[in-house]
This record gives structure tokens, C-alpha cells and sequence, in this order.
């Protein structure tokens, strides 16, 4: 599991975030939040997705995806813990969304471990992976008082503990959190295990340790598993590629990414992924940077407002700025000047960004008030083809660009607009 800064683009009590195959793990200062997708309806989604359907799904049909959050709180904890980064990623992602500038955020770094100082007196807390678990370990300094951890369920319907697991009930499945390895470290490093067991009283959790020096470090390491939550994970499509001027290369496709709920308990989320009434909704356009050889993923980037995008060309020019050709459905697609023509429906978009992909150079948006990037009629004008060429190849919309020895761009698409923003002593 990746752990993403929150450098603005989600709600500021969240800290980093982390996507396992059908959800997603939020850090707090004071705990954390965990979203859950029904495993069921995502596989109806990505079957839609993909043009497939079971005995009893038809294709157009509005599919809702029922999603469940809860939320464990460190009761009595500090409220500003030391947070502490480890293992850090040689990349970023960055999350260009919508139209207001203050919401941008570029340069988000990746971890693969995060620690907490002192979330209780001398008590740490560090989250990573291991294999397909996520885990948790408290880490208890001589003269820690285990007692003072507790943790705070919401959301759940209920918490129980059966064969030494802890067993959280939620409307759309269960989650298992294993026993609770607890150990002491000896001076040559072998481990000496101390009994623990979970502790369940209403919604709080706690442990319980016996026989244990008080003098020596301490580790409490249960692991969280979602065994009932195997889903597929998000959906990504690629739609075009351009090589870069040192040798790097850049592959530009659509994404169906989740949203953070701040409702502990919700059974139904607005899901930006989902299916509505057979259109998909809310895939943004991702950008992905690597190096000569592709061994190392250099920058990852969204790209998109709150309706549809789509990339259809990309090309680098000597500096190492990427300049992205596509459209959008979004009235808030993110723009550095007005919109040129009247708008509506889809308008072609092009968005320049710097060579390190931390920001925007430029970005604009054309069109009239009909489709514009678009080459086809749409899926419900021409029955199921203008859908397959959309999800196989992306080839229901098209442009293509290119720039000159003086790096102006020079852009090629199509219009169904009557009043497209034509200048000058146009041909038609």
C-alpha cells in the first residue's frame, strides 16, 4: 500500500491516503477511516465497464454502488502528533481537479510507511504493508502504560472477537483484524512473544497484556485483512502516449478513482466511478511519466472537473513540458483563461504542464454549444458503437497535436458546432 500526502486535494483532516483493491485507508491525526466498496455492485460497475454483463444485469441500467465508512479514534490521544514519513517513493502524483486554482495540488509525495510520535505517552504508531496486509503496530517504550490505549468504532454495525480475531460487522461485508501479535525484542533482536488479546467493550476496543517488562520496548502488531472485499481495483484505460525529450516517455488514459466519505456508517456513497443510466461517470484523465527504461514511475497526475474527460494526444516538446490534447464534459475542467466559444457538451481542452508535472503551464478549453472532439454520434444516436470505440480504444473522440520549431501549438480535431469560435478568413 502507497501512502499519499494530503496536500490539499481531500478534506484536511485526512492526512494520507492509501487505495486497496476495493476501497480505501485514510490517516487522522487521532486514528483512521476506512472505506469499503461493496464487492458485489464494483464487479457489476466493472463489468459494465467492459462491456459484460451476467444473467441478470442489462447494461444500461442505472447500477448504484452501496459503500460503507467507518472510523477507529485513538480516545484520549494527542490531538498533534509528530507525523513521520518513512520510505519514501521516487515520485508524486498530482490532482489538477476543476477549475479553482486553490484546490490544485502538485508534487504529493508517496510513502510506504507512516509513523506517529507519541500518540499516547510514549506510544508510537506506525502503518504499512506486508504482503496483502495492511498493518498497524503500536509501539510501546519502556514506562508506556498499554492500558491507555483505546480505540473508538463508528460506523460499524457491530465488533465482535472469535478465534482471537476482532470481527467488524458492516452492512455490505466483514472485516477481520488478526490477533493481536504482541512481542518483546531481546538484545540479540529475537523476539519473545507476550500474550494479548482483544477487548471489546460496545464500540471501544483495547488489549489486554499479561506478563510483560515494563522496562523493555514493546510492539502490539495486529493486521487487518478485507477477506471478504475482492474486488476489482479502479479501472484505467490508456488512450495515448509520447515520448519524452531525454529518453522518458509519458502514457495518458482515463481513470475511475473514489472519494473520501466523512460519514462514518454511510451505506450509500455518491460514487464518481459508478455507472448512471449506462453512462460512466466521472473518469478523469491520468497522466503518467517514466523514465528511459521504465523501471520508475517519475510522475503520476489527474487531470479533469467534475463530468468526463478524455485524453486523444499528447507530445513533449525539448524541454520536457507535456502538452495533453482531449476533451471535457466538465464546466469546471481546470483553465487558465476563459473559455473560448460558447461551450457546452464536450469541448476540446488543451493543458500544458511544466517539466516536472508539479504545475500548469496553460490550459484552455474551445467549442460551440454542440460536441466538439467528437467524431461520432453518440452511443444513443448510434446504438452500443460509439460506446465500444470509446471503451476499447477511445476512438468515439479524436485530436491530434503537434508544435512547430517555435513551440506554438498546432491542433487538428472535429466539431459538431455550428457557432465553433472561428477566426479569420476561415474555409468553411
Amino acid at each position: 500500500m502507497e501512502f499519499v500526502e494530503n496536500k490539499g486535494q481531500w478534506d484536511n483532516h485526512l492526512k494520507y491516503k492509501g487505495d486497496f483493491a476495493s476501497g480505501s485507508f485514510f490517516l487522522e491525526d487521532q486514528g483512521f477511516s476506512v472505506l469499503l466498496n461493496n464487492p458485489q455492485d464494483w464487479n457489476r460497475i466493472t463489468s459494465a465497464m467492459h462491456g459484460r454483463k451476467d444473467a441478470s444485469q442489462n447494461l444500461n441500467e442505472k447500477i448504484t454502488l452501496h459503500s460503507f465508512v467507518y472510523r477507529v479514534e485513538f480516545l484520549g490521544s494527542s490531538s498533534k502528533p509528530k507525523r513521520v514519513p518513512e520510505k519514501p517513493i521516487n515520485t508524486y502524483n498530482n490532482y489538477f481537479i476543476g477549475n479553482d486554482k486553490s484546490k490544485w495540488a502538485g508534487g504529493c509525495k508517496i510513502y510506504q510507511a507512516i509513523s506517529y510520535k507519541n500518540i499516547y505517552p510514549n506510544i508510537d504508531i506506525r502503518y504499512y504493508s506486508e504482503g496483502d496486509k495492511l498493518k498497524y503496530d503500536f509501539i510501546l517504550y519502556p514506562g508506556a502504560d498499554p492500558s491507555l490505549i483505546a480505540m473508538k468504532y463508528s460506523g460499524p454495525e457491530k465488533l465482535s472477537v472469535k478465534n482471537d480475531q476482532l470481527i467488524i460487522h458492516t452492512s455490505i461485508g466483514e472485516v477481520k483484524e488478526l490477533y493481536p501479535y504482541c512481542y518483546q525484542p531481546d538484545q540479540t533482536g529475537k523476539r519473545e512473544e507476550v500474550g494479548c488479546t482483544y477487548v471489546v467493550k460496545e464500540n471501544v476496543v483495547s488489549f489486554q497484556i499479561k506478563n510483560y517488562d515494563k522496562k523493555r520496548i514493546m510492539v502490539i502488531d495486529p493486521a487487518i485483512i478485507f477477506s471478504s472485499f475482492t474486488g476489482s481495483a479502479v479501472d484505467n484505460w490508456g488512450y495515448t502516449a509520447t515520448p519524452g525529450p531525454d529518453g522518458s516517455f509519458f502514457a495518458g488514459g482515463i481513470a475511475f478513482g473514489n472519494g473520501y466519505l466523512t460519514s462514518p456508517g454511510a451505506y450509500e456513497s455518491n460514487y464518481m466511478g459508478g455507472v448512471i443510466e449506462g453512462v460512466l461517470k466521472g473518469h478523469d484523465i491520468a497522466i503518467f511519466k517514466f523514465n528511459a527504461n521504465g523501471t520508475d514511475r517519475i510522475y503520476a497526475t489527474y487531470l479533469g472537473g467534475s463530468g468526463n474527460e478524455q485524453p486523444h494526444s499528447m507530445i513533449a516538446d525539448n524541454q520536457g513540458n507535456l502538452i495533453v490534447a482531449g476533451r471535457s464534459f466538465s464546466n469546471d475542467y481546470p483553465k487558465t483563461i476563459a473559455q473560448i466559444g460558447t461551450g457546452g457538451n464536450n469541448d476540446i481542452v488543451i493543458t500544458k504542464f511544466n517539466a516536472a508535472g508539479t504545475g500548469i503551464i496553460g490550459s484552455l478549453k474551445i467549442g460551440g454549444s454542440g460536441n466538439d472532439g467528437v467524431n461520432i454520434r453518440s452511443k444513443y444516436e448510434l446504438p452500443d458503437g460509439a460506446d465500444r470505440l470509446r471503451r476499447n480504444y477511445g476512438d468515439d473522440a479524436r485530436s491530434e497535436i503537434i508544435i512547430d520549431n517555435n513551440n506554438d501549438i498546432i491542433l487538428a480535431s472535429c466539431t459538431q458546432s455550428a457557432n465553433f469560435p472561428a477566426l479569420g478568413n476561415s474555409l468553411n
